[in-house]
């Protein structure tokens, strides 16, 4: 099983100069990507919980209520994508936007985004407003700084082109999830659904709140991963790993688990109300599955048949 999680990036290794880089399976944004808020343009680097940014081409603001990854000391390589933008004016040449490769970005009339690692030069990416930017060159960077801001529509826009918040960890599936060896079974969810459910508690926590986020929102562990997002990274790891009936009943487990806040989230008027039962809720499921050891149960059973 090898799925979305919302925005982060698994970083290891040491380049020598005293930053850390990341390895290839990441997915953020340069610190020098610009997304948009009310009082005007800002720097991705200076993106900040709690900040209202532009989160679709409908132009509506999002609050940013957590960071999936921020490591502003941590040397990330990026795909540089150029593009021309059509305008009033015609075409103009637009600031290239750096995002990693496992990132998510919208191609025009195509409901499901894509790894930034699969477009192509010609592609049409969706812009501001419905706006079309065609992509006219492709690069690499490496330069310092990860950024992997969370909003609740579960995308933003970042240097007048829309992107999604969340990740894929699959290179030979850019839109929707598979499992088994060789992608043997295609499911009807893309990337980024899943990565929308799983922080689905999250966001219910952090969205819920007006005023001044709770702690847990702007947390991070020891490699600037928010805990929720890593523990779900862990769990895509170990997915991995496992046999194809493994890979159905963790799938299964995690329908059942989350869809009841799901219905919840799209059905209660007010996020407010759910604020107490999501944060019952995600403790509850945190401490269960890091204290009853899930994945060395899954283990043992999976030593226990006679085939992979």
């Amino acid at each position: 099983m090898s799925a979305s999680p919302p925005g982060g990036c698994s970083c290891d290794g040491n380049n020598g100069g005293g930053g850390v880089i990341e390895d290839p399976s990441s997915g953020c944004f340069s610190g020098d990507t610009t997304v948009y808020t009310p009082e005007g343009k800002k720097l991705m680097k200076d993106l900040q919980v709690g900040d209202k940014v532009t989160g679709s081409h409908e132009d509506s603001y999002q609050t940013v209520y957590s960071f999936g990854h921020k490591a502003p000391a941590t040397v990330g390589h990026f795909v540089k994508i150029f593009v021309t933008v059509d305008g009033n004016g015609g075409h103009k040449k637009h600031q290239p936007i750096e995002i990693t490769g496992e990132h998510l970005l919208y191609l025009k009339d195509q409901p499901h985004p894509v790894r930034a690692d699969a477009v192509k030069v010609g592609d049409i990416l969706l812009g501001l407003g419905e706006g079309s930017a065609q992509i006219t060159k492709l690069s690499t960077v490496q330069k310092e700084g990860l950024y992997a801001p969370l909003t609740a529509a579960g995308s933003i826009v970042v240097n007048g082109l829309v992107a999604s918040t969340y990740i894929s960890h699959q290179q030979d599936a850019p839109f929707f999830v598979q499992i088994g060896q060789g992608g043997w079974l295609e499911l009807p969810l893309s990337q980024a659904d899943i990565g929308h459910i799983w922080v689905t508690p999250l966001r219910m926590l952090c969205g819920a709140s007006s005023g001044q986020m709770p702690s847990y929102c702007s947390q991070d562990d020891s490699n600037e991963f928010h805990p929720w997002v890593s523990f779900g990274m862990r769990l895509i790891r170990f997915g991995e790993q496992q046999h194809i009936f493994i890979q159905i009943a963790l799938l299964a487990l995690f329908v059942v688990l989350l869809l009841p806040l799901i219905v919840l989230e799209f059905t209660l008027l007010s996020m407010g109300g759910c604020l107490g039962l999501a944060l019952l809720w995600f403790v509850v499921l945190e401490r269960t599955m890091n204290y009853f050891a899930v994945e060395v149960i899954f283990r043992d059973l999976t030593k226990n048949m006679a085939f992979r």
